[in-house]
């Protein structure tokens, strides 16, 4: 209970400190990511170019079960917030150092879903001359998507890549589960 009322006093710092990454561990658990990537919106994705022309557009479905309803705390860096529901409603919530903060007002005991929608960093996204990738190496994920990045969280995702229809196809390490 300490925490919580510290963590909702104290500004937070950037990047994901102990006493943050502790309580997460702590209280939040049975987490799952359904993401989406729009990269229609170029249309013209040509990979000789230098960089995407448009942004690239993402929604994130994340599902979990917190132990107390205290505020939730989100790393996301860099990258547009267009919009947030908590639990199926709209909702505006805090941007501070790299994180979003859903305040337990919105948040209940047990599961909860949050829905983002957002456009990545342009740093998240690396452009080669005839391909795109990510390179999600510790801490970094949260410059893709809001998510909770430290590792002693585990989470379940499911990703969808919606492509141009002009020759793009996607590569995975993952089996594909519709196509």
């Amino acid at each position: 209970m300490l925490i919580s009322i510290i963590l909702s006093i104290l500004s937070l710092v950037s990047g994901v400190d102990t006493q943050l990454a502790n309580h997460r561990a702590k209280t939040i658990s049975n987490v799952h990511y359904e993401i989406s990537f729009d990269f229609t919106n170029n249309r013209d994705l040509d990979f000789r170019l230098t960089e995407i022309d448009a942004p690239v557009e993402g929604h994130l479905v994340v599902t979990f079960d917190i132990a107390n309803s205290n505020d939730v705390i989100f790393d996301y860096r860099d990258g547009v917030l267009l919009s947030t529901r908590v639990n199926g409603k709209q909702y505006g919530p805090t941007i501070e150092n790299g994180h979003i903060v859903i305040r337990k007002e919105q948040i209940r005991k047990g599961q909860n879903i949050i829905e983002f929608s957002f456009q990545p960093s342009k740093n998240a996204i690396n452009h080669r001359e005839d391909y795109v990738y990510t390179l999600l190496v510790p801490d970094k994920a949260s410059i893709l998507f809001p998510c909770f990045d430290q590792p002693d969280i585990k989470a379940k995702f499911k990703l969808q890549l919606i492509l141009p229809d002009k020759g793009a196809a996607a590569v995975s390490n993952s089996p594909i589960v519709k196509d």
